[in-house]
């Protein structure tokens, strides 16, 4: 009886640990895009002050995300 919720047990928290660990590779590729995103923000500016040219520039960002 032990021996059979000691392994009832084991296996509980091995599955938490696969869960875990898809948590964290999650949390990992998520901080990666944020990083990316971040950087990608820095290095093009908005550049512009009037609605028609900085909606051009918003269209022009989609279309590289795309690519």
């Amino acid at each position: 009886m032990l021996e059979h919720e000691t392994k009832e047990q084991q296996t509980v928290l091995k599955e938490s640990v696969q869960i875990q660990d898809a948590y964290d590779k999650d949390v990992d590729r998520l901080k990666t895009l944020i990083e990316d995103a971040q950087k990608q923000m820095s290095s093009n500016p908005v550049k512009h002050k009037n609605i028609d040219a900085l909606k051009k520039q918003i269209a022009e960002h989609k279309v590289k995300l795309q690519a």
